[in-house]
């Protein structure tokens, strides 16, 4: 999701880009399709982020209480991130 705050930022970076340089409106536009499309790359590269960090902390309990003489330690790790819907939700959506 892009944030309004950053589309208010993009869009007055065109803004002054369209004034200091006078070009055409359709090279503006295209700038501005250019960084929202990046932003858009970036929030899909936290939400990937976000996956892969759940799915090794699942896999890094899972390898932990597998040990042969396991710790109490080893036996409580937090997965709290693994657990969350949100990610759970991404992993099951057949577009991620």
């Amino acid at each position: 999701m892009i944030s309004r705050r950053n589309i208010r930022v993009k869009v007055m970076q065109t803004l002054y880009t369209i004034e200091t340089v006078e070009d055409q409106k359709d090279k503006a536009r295209r700038l501005l399709d250019k960084h929202l499309e990046q932003s858009r790359q970036l929030f899909v590269y936290l939400l990937h982020y976000l996956t892969e960090v759940a799915r090794y902390a699942e896999q890094d309990a899972h390898h932990r209480s597998s040990k042969h003489l396991p710790t109490a330690e080893d036996l409580n790790v937090n997965i709290k991130i693994a657990g969350n819907e949100i990610v759970w939700k991404l992993w099951d959506d057949p577009s991620y």
